[in-house]
């Protein structure tokens, strides 16, 4: 019993001097504990730290400009290919041909990092920026856009609604096309036509669900840009979208609708007074009777009243204007 009481006592001396001897050959090379001063200063760091943190977030970012795409120069031939899909990251997928696609993490800082260069200076879209988006794909590209403008911070959601106006709105790609012209298979002389309509309708839906994620979104400079990207988009995704603004809350954005279409004999701008003739909102309802009145000549108080005259006389307004 003594001898392992002994034995004991003895180990726990070794560990008290390798611990002793640990802690000052730390001390001769310089190394010390965190002092209260210190500790005090990185607390003031990490504070001031957070302030920038919330001031980034409550900053309204830039608004969404009118959108042009930059002409590759006489000689330089055509646009450079997107990056090298070697250097992708991992998330990526094995694409038909070797190399990797873009993962949804490229494709998001694609659209960041252009959308900053803009935001610094007036400019035109990079047309490499525009190659780099359609090396990703309609389907990647729409679903990154939407889940940036639903969960992103206010710069990210107007970065992917600018990305949104570049890519899918009309007129806006390098062959001026945009990137959401569908080639009839029929004509391309591969698959069936159907194919190409059902692919037409898909990319549609995708396009009106990420720019009405911005329409309802908390913040009203958000919203205003996505209202700017949807006067940008063709014009079946205008008529679905401009249903959801009038059946919406946001009155502002339903009164900018009706003065947008103020004066225009266009069909669609008429259909858009004739749905908002009855709108929750009374001055967007009375600013739309005032349009009718101007471009049709014609007082109406109700809006089947509006609709039956135009299933009557649309065919006569129509071979006027």
């Amino acid at each position: 019993m003594k001898k392992s009481i002994m034995i004991g006592l003895a180990g726990m001396a070794v560990v008290a001097a390798l611990t002793i001897g640990f802690l000052l050959g730390q001390r001769g090379r310089g190394a010390a504990m965190p002092q209260p001063d210190q500790m005090k200063q990185e607390g003031r760091k990490d504070g001031r730290a957070g302030e920038v943190e919330e001031k980034r977030r409550r900053t309204p970012p830039k608004p969404i400009k009118a959108i042009a795409v930059a002409k590759p120069s006489a000689g330089e031939g055509d646009p450079k290919e997107p990056q090298d899909m070697a250097d992708m990251s991992a998330d990526g997928q094995t694409r038909e041909g070797g190399g990797r696609t873009p993962a949804r993490s490229d494709i998001r800082d694609f659209v960041m990092e252009e959308y900053a260069r803009l935001s610094k200076a007036d400019g035109a879209v990079d047309a490499q920026f525009l190659e780099q988006i359609r090396s990703c794909g309609d389907r990647d590209v729409l679903a990154t856009l939407t889940d940036m403008i639903r969960n992103g911070l206010p710069e990210e959601k107007m970065g992917a609604l600018f990305a949104l106006a570049a890519a899918f709105g009309r007129g806006n790609s390098t062959d001026g096309d945009g990137l959401n012209q569908v080639v009839d298979a029929s004509q391309a002389g591969q698959g069936n036509p159907g194919e190409a309509s059902e692919e037409e309708a898909r990319r549609i839906h995708d396009v009106v669900e990420a720019t009405g994620a911005g329409l309802s979104a908390a913040e009203e400079t958000v919203r205003q840009a996505a209202y700017e990207t949807m006067r940008m988009l063709g014009n079946e995704e205008q008529g679905i979208l401009t249903a959801q603004i009038l059946s919406g809350e946001d009155a502002t954005l339903k009164r900018r609708l009706v003065a947008d279409t103020s004066g225009s004999a266009n069909e669609r701008d008429v259909m858009t007074s004739i749905s908002a003739l009855e709108n929750s909102d009374a001055e967007t309802a009375r600013a739309a009777a005032a349009n009718l009145n101007k471009v049709l000549g014609q007082k109406f108080s109700t809006q089947d009243e509006a609709l039956s005259w135009w299933e009557k006389n649309h065919e006569t307004f129509r071979s006027q204007h």
